[in-house]
């Protein structure tokens, strides 16, 4: 969904896909996730949240190994 909605999105992401997303974030339960998607969704201007993007997609991806 992050791929999807976010790093492959050509236009600003709408409210509804943003509240979507946090949603989801926060329903996996996991403060280091959480923690580096309100470091994501904060940054102030766009260089700090690509870096934040990709720090949140290595997380997910490290995570997902974990998992499977």
């Amino acid at each position: 969904m992050f791929v999807e909605k976010v790093l492959m999105a050509d236009k600003e992401i709408d409210f509804d896909t943003r509240l979507t997303l946090e949603t989801t974030v926060r329903n996996l339960n996991d403060p280091q996730i959480f923690d580096q998607w309100n470091r994501f969704t904060k940054a102030q201007i766009k260089e700090e949240a690509s870096q934040e993007a990709k720090q949140l997609l290595n997380l997910l991806v490290k995570k997902i190994k974990v998992v499977n």
